[in-house]
């Protein structure tokens, strides 16, 4: 049979009745993703902003765990809104500038949301969704398009820049803070269960008198009923937490008038988690150490601790990122919620197990940090939680608050003050007669506004405020009045149960001062009585 040939056109011609894939009214993702992947890139790196920021810019080492679920959530919402986008008919390019956009506001318009009505929160919201439309638009400018590109580069490297430079800060250790536990003690003449639980930012006796009008005998002599020494009083060595719970840990002073750096001060989270000198010198007479997190990440198990209680989730640092978007202080997401979650986490452990430790035959140190009375101010008088009625945020003292705010705020604080005072007595109630115990506050309050003002410029009633805090123990055999400050509760403690001298050391106090390098200030003088 012979070939036939046909001609070009005869074969066009043929073809021409070929029937043709219907083609697609818009592309689908697979055409944006393949060949197309910049775009991709923008969505992800803008909804990676606000996790690399938080990680950046964290006061404490965050939770990785935490920051990677994160990203996973803001990059599925990026992800997603660019797809429905794209499969609505709108050009791959231009829908990944609108996404890019759109998430770059929603999650990092935190900081707005705060000085609005929070019904405003929808027009931060309509905000979000015109910025991402005007991405859109402006897609075909040349310098809109150069403009995205090292907007992407910008939010990607600023923030990795950071985190890198931490990392070193890290490596590096402190240099001018004591966190060595060199001390020791031949042997323990008693090994009672030892608790400790600093309850931070509690007022002494006279703060809660003179600044909030509020008796607070009836605890004090309920304690005191249960064989504590429980003046109600005593100073603060630094009004800093950061500071002040680690020289208790200590048995010292962890730092001194001068300049000290970031990586000083975050060392001493490292004492805060359990590598202290209190724990080693009772770890070396057979002590088991229980370290039960407060929800703040400073207060986070280290390796040195035989059991860790972990803090609940969402952690502080899921909500540090939540804090930077719209969603801050909706209903669920308040600032300062680990706070609260935390302090009853710690009073729910305390309730429920802490006999099981108490009961055994196994000496432990039991270290607690509950954040209360400490803002945020959720917490009533019987510990439970009032969502809708509390005050969100970190400072008693507001600035701009009139008399009414103010005077709501210290009628709040008293609740959670009444409520530390319940956490006390219920487990002074479980303690047995041979155990220590100390319940103590790190510094004292912030109604008079410390937080707004550099301390150098602190007047006589904001420095007797701040360093003012609460003081009740009960150490068979040992005479706990009279320590003078904070960094004397554990040396009287250890001088009584180890024999081995402990002296008193003189009252000293400081502050921190936050600028670009962070430095204690000079020695400050104050009268907490």
């Amino acid at each position: 049979m012979a070939t036939q040939h046909l001609t070009g056109r005869e074969s066009d011609r043929s073809d021409s009745h070929v029937p043709t894939a219907r083609k697609r009214p818009w592309p689908s993702i697979a055409d944006a993703e393949s060949g197309r992947r910049w775009y991709a890139f923008v969505v992800l790196a803008a909804s990676s902003y606000s996790v690399l920021t938080a990680w950046a810019n964290a006061g404490e080492n965050p939770i990785l765990l935490t920051l990677l679920l994160a990203w996973l959530l803001l990059a599925s919402l990026g992800i997603g809104i660019w797809r429905v986008l794209v499969l609505l008919g709108l050009d791959a390019e231009g829908s990944s500038y609108a996404t890019a956009l759109f998430m770059l506001v929603f999650a990092n318009a935190g900081g707005l949301v705060g000085k609005f009505h929070p019904l405003d929160r929808l027009g931060l919201f309509l905000l979000a969704v015109g910025v991402g439309l005007i991405g859109y638009r402006l897609r075909q400018l040349a310098a809109f398009r150069l403009l995205i590109t090292w907007l992407v580069i910008f939010i990607v490297a600023y923030p990795m820049v950071n985190i890198v430079g931490r990392a070193d800060l890290a490596q590096a250790g402190p240099q001018n803070v004591e966190t060595s536990a060199s001390l020791s003690v031949e042997n323990m003449v008693e090994r009672p269960d030892i608790l400790v639980v600093f309850f931070d930012a509690y007022g002494s006796r006279e703060v809660l008198d003179r600044y909030y009008q509020y008796d607070n005998r009836g605890v004090l002599e309920d304690l005191d009923d249960r064989g504590f020494e429980a003046p109600g009083t005593i100073s603060a060595n630094y009004a800093r937490t950061q500071l002040a719970i680690p020289s208790f840990l200590q048995l010292d002073y962890v730092a001194g008038e001068g300049e000290v750096s970031d990586q000083d001060v975050d060392g001493l989270l490292e004492v805060l988690g359990g590598s202290n000198r209190l724990a080693s010198v009772l770890k070396g007479q057979g002590y088991r150490q229980i370290h039960v997190e407060s929800g703040w990440l400073g207060t986070r198990c280290g390796p040195t601790v035989d059991v860790c209680i972990g803090a609940p989730w969402p952690d502080e640092t899921f909500f540090d990122i939540v804090y930077r978007s719209i969603l801050t202080d909706i209903p669920g997401f308040e600032i300062g919620r680990t706070f609260t979650d935390g302090a009853l986490h710690v009073a729910d452990w305390l309730h429920r197990d802490l006999s099981r430790y108490l009961e055994d035959d196994q000496p432990d140190l039991i270290f607690a940090h509950v954040l209360m009375p400490h803002p945020p101010l959720f917490l009533k008088g019987d510990c439970s939680a009032d969502w809708d009625g509390g005050v969100s945020g970190f400072a008693i003292g507001r600035r701009g608050a009139d008399s009414l705010e103010t005077d709501a705020a210290r009628s709040d604080y008293i609740d959670q003050v009444e409520c530390a005072n319940h956490m006390m007595i219920e487990t002074a109630d479980m303690l047995g007669d041979d155990d220590a115990v100390l319940f103590m506050g790190d510094h004292g309050p912030d109604l008079l506004g410390q937080l707004f003002t550099p301390s150098s410029g602190w007047t006589e009633d904001q420095l007797r405020e701040r360093f003012g805090t609460f003081f009740a123990a009960r150490v068979p055999g040992c005479d706990m009045t009279n320590l003078g400050s904070v960094v004397n509760a554990g040396r009287r403690m250890m001088s009584c149960l180890s024999g081995e001298p402990f002296p008193d050391l003189p009252t000293r106090t400081y502050d921190l001062n936050r600028s670009p390098t962070l430095q204690i200030i000079n020695e400050l003088t104050v009268s907490t009585s």
